[in-house]
């Protein structure tokens, strides 16, 4: 049986971190939705080989946020308040 995927939107955070090495060990397959995924290679060694990918995701944009969530089983936001209204608030969101 294929493992789990879950998206996470700001997995390399000072919470989202953590959320993702737990979600590791409990075999899940993660995506880490962020801004820059150079800046958060350093999640891989958390889990097996393939199983956290990070991806370049402008949470400005909602095409890029809805395809960064396509066929996972769940999503999970650990972005900062900040953000997060900010994005919700402008026109491309709606």
């Amino acid at each position: 049986m294929a493992a789990p995927v879950i998206t996470i939107f700001g997995g390399s955070g000072f919470i989202g971190r953590y959320v993702v090495r737990r979600l590791a060990k409990q075999g899940w397959t993660i995506r880490v939705a962020v801004r820059d995924p150079e800046r958060a290679k350093f999640l891989r060694p958390l889990g097996d080989v393939g199983q956290i990918t990070p991806l370049a995701v402008p949470l400005q944009n909602a095409e890029t946020v809805a395809a960064a969530s396509k066929l996972a089983f769940n999503a999970f936001r650990a972005v900062a308040v900040s953000i997060s209204q900010r994005v919700i608030g402008s026109k491309e969101w709606k």
